[in-house]
């Protein structure tokens, strides 16, 4: 628990900030907002007081915790995108330090690299580190043409940039405002309304002050779900290409398994320094477009389950032959597929640890009806470990609906390989996973995606995810039709 709640501070600290009102400037003056320029530096100072109530305790816990905002617009940066493509993007920096004052939490840091596309604003890529005193984890999150409609705000759950002072700031670019004032902004294809309250001096700077609210789509998980709802104010001038100030209350409550709570966290975020650019940005209206597959992978028409492929694998015991194996000497695995024909692997789970490789193979229709069996194959020879019929929680998909073209195992290692170089340096054969869901939308098919919990949801109708190592360890989810880079995941312990 004490990691979902980090987690909705990390969103808050990211989303809004404030402090009390302070002095008059004329009522009804009309801010313009300027540009934002490359080479823009500007530092907030953050304060945060967090309460929460649970189900177990009548008397609320409150934590106060102090930080520091830094923003800096890099400039122009050459990425990879998911689909292995060179982009020019426009580099964003944000760096957020909490100071915990508690000395078995004394605070952690997040520094955040957006890579907004210059067409549509729309971050192509965030990359996301997080200190957390004994944890250190990095994010890499990846969008596509089918994650475009998603709600940003969802996001900085998963570790991304969240909507930082940039994000607001620069899409009222451009905007004369004055009290009275309505109007909407779109911040990665986000519509948000917002309202002009009146006028205020802060900082020697006469701001127009900008009331909004955001509900936020927390990704829920087996046993858990969350709803978040942010309501905050934004003080912006003519003369500043950030905010000056930011207020909010982030309200969230929890219900799963282990209990009920609720979070309500103030915060308030004022200027201290800034240095300004000098070289200005051409941004366009257009939306971004993609590539439809991955240049990294390989892809195959499939029958039962996705075959091996012809990229280098470190899997000797290939996934044909694991399937025709249990055919071959399971009798009642064969007496299911007898009766259900049009059966194929939903789920499928590679491990291999100590030169042992094993495969986790589930099978399904559109029926409730399933059934699992556990391979081992010690580089000689395979055996059947467990067996047994399977009840579904929801009907499955037919196989006809989903993608005939796949993309193979061989060629998710491939396309791993190519975004994990920075993360694996040993040779991964010793510990790793590969977990390749056909049906995502089946419920039971979210148990196998607990490497990457309250995520599943995002993801397309097939994927690969990749776990390599133990600790440290990296994950990666991998669209299974286009071969998209989805999301890379790593964790270390700082000793």
């Amino acid at each position: 628990m004490k990691t979902k709640k980090n987690i909705i501070l990390f969103i808050a600290g990211l989303l809004v900030a404030g402090s009390l009102l302070s002095g008059c400037t004329q009522q009804g003056l009309a801010v313009t907002i300027v540009p934002q320029n490359i080479g823009d530096e500007v530092t907030y100072t953050l304060k945060m007081t967090s309460t929460t109530i649970t189900q177990s305790s009548s008397l609320p816990t409150i934590q106060n915790t102090n930080g520091t905002i830094f923003t800096k617009v890099n400039g122009t940066k050459t990425i990879v995108d998911g689909f292995g493509t060179e982009l020019e993007t426009i580099e964003m920096y944000t760096k957020t330090t909490f100071e915990m004052n508690q000395e078995q939490n004394p605070g952690y840091e997040v520094s955040t690299l957006s890579y907004l596309d210059p067409g549509s604003k729309f971050p192509i890529k965030t990359v996301s580190h997080m200190n957390m005193g004994t944890m250190a984890m990095s994010f890499e999150f990846y969008v596509s043409e089918n994650m475009y409609d998603f709600i940003y705000a969802s996001l900085s759950s998963l570790g991304g940039s969240g909507l930082s002072p940039n994000d607001i700031s620069s899409a009222f670019e451009g905007k004369s405002i004055k009290k009275g004032d309505t109007g909407t902004i779109v911040i990665a294809n986000m519509t948000i309304t917002w309202t002009a309250l009146g006028n205020e001096n802060v900082k020697d700077y006469d701001c127009v002050k900008i009331q909004f609210s955001l509900p936020i789509n927390a990704p829920s998980q087996e046993g858990m779900s969350t709803s978040i709802t942010c309501d905050y104010i934004v003080w912006l001038a003519s003369s500043f290409p950030s905010l000056i100030k930011m207020s909010g209350t982030i309200t969230s409550g929890t219900t799963s398994t282990f209990g009920n709570y609720q979070t309500s966290v103030v915060m308030d975020m004022l200027l201290e320094s800034s240095k300004r650019g000098t070289i200005p940005i051409s941004w366009g209206s257009s939306k971004p477009s993609f590539s439809e597959e991955n240049l990294f992978g390989e892809y195959k028409e499939w029958n039962v389950i996705p075959p091996l492929g012809n990229k280098t694998s470190i899997i000797s015991y290939s996934p044909e032959g694991a399937v025709a194996y249990a055919q071959a000497n399971s009798p009642s695995l064969l007496s299911y597929l007898t009766s259900h024909s049009a059966a194929y692997v939903t789920i499928s789970k590679y491990e291999r640890k100590n030169d042992i490789e094993t495969w986790d193979l589930t099978f399904g229709d559109e029926t409730l009806n399933g059934y699992d069996i556990n391979l081992s194959y010690d580089g000689t020879n395979s055996a059947i470990v467990s067996e047994g019929s399977i009840t579904f929680s929801t009907n499955g998909s037919s196989k006809s609906s989903l993608s005939q073209k796949l993309l193979t195992f061989s060629g998710c290692e491939n396309i791993f390989s190519q975004y994990a170089e920075q993360y694996v340096e040993t040779d991964p054969s010793s510990d790793m996973q590969i977990h390749f869901i056909s049906d995502i939308s089946s419920q039971s098919s979210s148990s196998e995606l607990s490497v990457l919990p309250g995520m599943y949801e995002m993801f397309p109708s097939s994927v690969y995810t990749m776990v390599v190592g133990n600790m440290p360890v990296t994950v990666a989810a991998i669209d299974a039709e286009t071969g998209q880079m989805i999301l890379m995941m790593h964790v270390d312990i700082i000793e």
